[in-house]
C-alpha cells in the first residue's frame, strides 16, 4: 500500500529537517485520487525540492518602473508611453554596475524580461487592432 510521504533532501547540520512532514500519512491511491495527483506525487518523489542555501533573502530596496511602457495607441498601433524598454535596460545596467562589487551581500532579481515580453505582446495586440480598424474603413 502506498502512503503519502514527502521525501526531501536532508542535511546533518540542519535540525529542522528531521521533523516529520506528515503526521497522518494518507494513501496515495484512494477513491479521490486522480492521475494528476499521483503523477504530481511521483514527480516530487523522484525530484525533491532542494532547500535554498542563499542567505540574501531580506528585501532591501524595491524599484518600480513607469507603467507607460505598456501604453500603445490602438487606432494607429504606435507606442504612446513615456518609458521604453531600452530605457529600462539602461537603468538596469547602471544599477548592476553600481552594485558590481557587492555580489556577496546583494542579490539582484530583475523582471525586465517579463516586462519586455508583456511589451511585445501588447505591441502586437495594438498593431492587430489598428489593422482591423483600417480594414473596416
Amino acid at each position: 500500500m502506498f502512503t503519502h510521504y514527502t521525501r526531501s533532501s536532508i542535511t546533518i547540520t540542519d535540525k529542522r529537517q528531521f521533523v516529520k512532514k506528515s503526521k497522518k500519512p494518507q494513501p496515495i491511491i484512494n477513491p479521490n485520487a486522480t492521475a494528476a495527483s499521483i503523477t504530481s506525487w511521483l514527480n516530487k518523489w523522484r525530484k525533491p525540492s532542494v532547500p535554498s542555501t542563499d542567505k540574501r533573502r531580506l528585501e532591501f530596496i524595491t524599484i518600480k518602473a513607469d507603467a507607460t511602457v505598456f501604453d500603445f495607441d490602438k487606432s494607429e498601433g504606435s507606442f504612446a508611453g513615456q518609458t521604453t524598454v531600452d530605457q529600462l535596460k539602461a537603468i538596469q545596467e547602471q544599477i548592476v554596475a553600481l552594485l558590481k562589487g557587492e555580489d556577496a551581500h546583494v542579490l539582484i532579481v530583475s523582471k525586465l524580461s517579463d516586462i519586455a515580453k508583456g511589451h511585445e505582446r501588447r505591441k502586437q495586440a495594438a498593431m492587430d487592432a489598428a489593422s482591423k480598424k483600417k480594414t473596416r474603413k
